[in-house]
């Protein structure tokens, strides 16, 4: 389980039918969640007293974490000769071929 996090935003007076938006965005390290793991979020307008719709003081929603992982794959041909791969000078001449794949949750962005 990881810590709650509060914000606190205090307005004095709001008026009638008025619409008052916070947004308090956020970055997640990268690497602290792992794929698929769900975030949770409440919202909640207090006090209700007084109030005469009190059912949209509160509000529920979940995110789920998504990324992108790209294992590539690389070849090179000539491979070279040993576990190092040395080649000779006479082989200058590499050519690579570059396997890409997405196995993540989520699109590879450029």
């Amino acid at each position: 389980m990881f810590p709650i996090r509060d914000l606190l935003v205090r307005f004095l007076y709001i008026p009638t039918r008025q619409l008052i938006a916070i947004l308090s965005p956020f970055n997640i390290l990268s690497g602290y969640f792992a794929a698929w793991f769900i975030l949770y979020f409440t919202d909640s307008i207090l006090p209700v007293i007084g109030d005469t719709v009190i059912y949209n003081n509160f509000s529920y929603c979940t995110a789920t974490v998504v990324g992108s992982y790209d294992p590539n794959a690389i070849e090179v041909m000539p491979a070279g000769n040993g576990s190092q791969g040395f080649i000779s000078p006479e082989d200058s001449l590499l050519t690579y071929t570059i396997h890409f794949q997405n196995t993540g949750t989520y699109y590879a962005g450029m």
